[in-house]
């Protein structure tokens, strides 16, 4: 029923989980199965979240070594997903609010929050905001808020963890550039 490597694995993407002989999928992501939250990626044949039209690994251009085949049964529940054209621009949406961290200088750190983070940083490129005129600020952290007031005491928090608790903000930053390369992102 399932090509296997070595071992009988979940057939989940990028899930290594060792299951018994007879099945496809670990526990976790059966219950999402009869639930009809996970299908098959048209591209590679492996199971993956229904929200996605492909896997990551297809999605970002990964090879993907063997296509396993997985021969599904029907689901109990299907649900479909929802559209809006409002999702394509989501990122501009009125009041939400980019909170960032920038190394500027010689691991100088650089906290702030704006409605419109492609602007922002091009106005610190050119010098028009501080810190002054960076040719290459480098993106340590991104996270959005709800609204201005919000990205303002997050802002604060984290100044203060600069000082406070400066490997949290190192993990904070490692955390966040170990996902961007998982998405294909190279932030260097």
């Amino acid at each position: 029923m399932f090509w296997r490597k070595k071992r009988n694995v979940c057939a989940y993407w990028d899930c290594n989980t060792a299951i018994p002989e007879d099945d496809f999928l670990c526990p976790e992501h059966y219950s999402k199965w009869v639930e009809g939250l996970i299908d098959k990626c048209p591209k590679c044949g492996r199971l993956k979240d229904v929200m996605y039209y492909l896997c990551l690994d297809c999605y970002v251009g990964r090879k993907v070594k063997k296509k396993p085949y997985v021969d599904l049964p029907k689901p109990e529940k299907i649900y479909r997903i929802e559209y809006t054209d409002n999702w394509t621009d989501s990122y501009l949406e009125p009041g939400r609010c980019f909170i960032y961290i920038l190394e500027v200088g010689d691991g100088e750190l650089y906290i702030g929050h704006t409605e419109d983070i492609y602007s922002r940083l091009a106005e610190i490129r050119e010098g028009r905001k501080s810190p002054g005129a960076v040719k290459k600020p480098r993106l340590h952290y991104l996270e959005t808020a709800i609204d201005e007031n919000a990205a303002e005491l997050r802002e604060l928090e984290l100044k203060g963890l600069v000082t406070a608790n400066p490997g949290q903000i190192n993990a904070m930053s490692l955390e966040f550039h170990h996902h961007m390369q998982e998405l294909g992102f190279d932030l260097d």
